[in-house]
């Protein structure tokens, strides 16, 4: 048994299918997004690179830590199913270039960076926190 088999064994089989299902979808969604901006970068990533990025991060979200989760809308993508995230938003759609988020955390962090999407994050805990107080 190979070390991503074993790794997908400890995880709930129902789990694990589902997670399949979004990573075959969202690499190709990353193609066509990719020939829609114009970009000339190759998308590189494969369903294999893609899981294999998935046993790293414990198949859970690469920001929150996550489990991913389905079923939250009844088309498209939920708030917290996986979606396929460039680490460097400009960069290509390559295995040292992607990580899988909560689809929620990739629509918040935008074409920005890790640090302001923190820093957006502190600036809304801060507002929650003072609206408590006053």
């Amino acid at each position: 048994m190979g070390r991503l088999t074993e790794a997908m064994a400890k995880v709930d089989p129902d789990y694990i299918s589902r997670v399949k299902r979004s990573v075959r979808v969202g690499v190709k969604d990353a193609a066509r997004r990719q020939a829609k901006e114009g970009s000339l970068l190759p998308v590189t990533i494969t369903f294999e690179s893609v899981m294999r990025i998935l046993e790293r991060q414990h198949f859970r979200c690469a920001v929150t830590g996550l489990r991913f989760r389905w079923g939250e809308v009844p088309r498209g993508p939920g708030r917290r199913s996986p979606s396929i995230d460039r680490i460097k938003p400009n960069g290509a759609y390559a295995p040292n270039n992607v990580r899988v988020v909560a689809y929620f955390v990739n629509v918040m962090r935008g074409r920005g960076t890790d640090a302001e999407m923190e820093k957006l994050a502190e600036i809304i805990v801060e507002r929650a926190r003072a609206r408590r107080i006053a």
